[in-house]
């Protein structure tokens, strides 16, 4: 990210200290959404699943393609597939787990052009037979799973989280309780966020429309918490 300062990124006539641009950017800013509505607006079977979704993500679970929860910690593991290791866990051995969770922690520093679309490559080394130093095949610790090596780690299940779709949910619940922590966490995550995936680096800059996806929520949270006390110049 230093190689990438903000002036980059900017027209010539934009400021890009951090005070001026937080200035012009208040300044002008587009009208949004929640342009003047109070607290407590929005009606009660609207923001109390909100509410509820939102204090779920900040005590570390997450709904996934709005539908299941998985616990992920807060801030989660950005490179972390949660739902296949939650299988892998009550289905198969540890070893294989914390094989899966290997691979993946590895891709979290390499160029995103050199990451697979799933695991089946780690997984199949896995599965194949394992040679004694005599040649003779030893049997892995799975060798009985005849289906083993054709289950995939699908990277889908890491770009979810990394969607930042719950960022909605944080403003939903900011908009009807004007809480602090909803933008807290909203800035939080994504400084962790940046923190933990350098530009190119990792399965989170592979595809475009992950990053759009990414792009759209972070915009629409930092002009819904724009005004925020919360969300200072840093």
């Amino acid at each position: 990210w230093n190689d990438r300062p903000l002036n980059t990124w900017l027209e010539k006539n934009i400021p890009s200290d951090i005070e001026s641009y937080t200035q012009y950017r208040k300044k002008h800013s587009p009208k949004f959404f929640f342009n003047g509505k109070p607290a407590g607006q929005l009606a009660e079977d609207l923001s109390r699943p909100a509410i509820d979704e939102a204090e779920k993500l900040l005590s570390g679970e997450i709904k996934y393609f709005s539908h299941q929860f998985h616990k992920t910690g807060f801030p989660p593991n950005w490179h972390k597939d949660y739902v296949t290791l939650s299988r892998k866990a009550s289905e198969e051995s540890l070893p294989i787990s914390s094989e899966i969770l290997r691979f993946a922690q590895n891709d979290m520093h390499k160029h995103w052009s050199q990451i697979p679309d799933d695991n089946v490559a780690a997984r199949r080394s896995w599965f194949s037979p394992k040679q004694s130093p005599n040649n003779a095949e030893i049997a892995s610790p799975s060798k009985n799973k005849s289906d083993g090596s054709q289950r995939h780690g699908d990277i889908k299940f890491i770009w979810e989280p990394n969607r930042f779709a719950f960022v909605y949910t944080l403003v939903r619940a900011y908009s009807s309780t004007q809480d602090e922590k909803y933008p807290q966490a909203f800035w939080t995550l994504i400084e962790d966020w940046a923190k933990q995936n350098p530009p190119n680096t990792g399965a989170n800059w592979k595809d475009g429309q992950e990053i759009a996806l990414r792009l759209m929520a972070w915009t629409f949270g930092y002009y819904a918490f724009l005004n925020s006390p919360s969300s200072t110049p840093e």
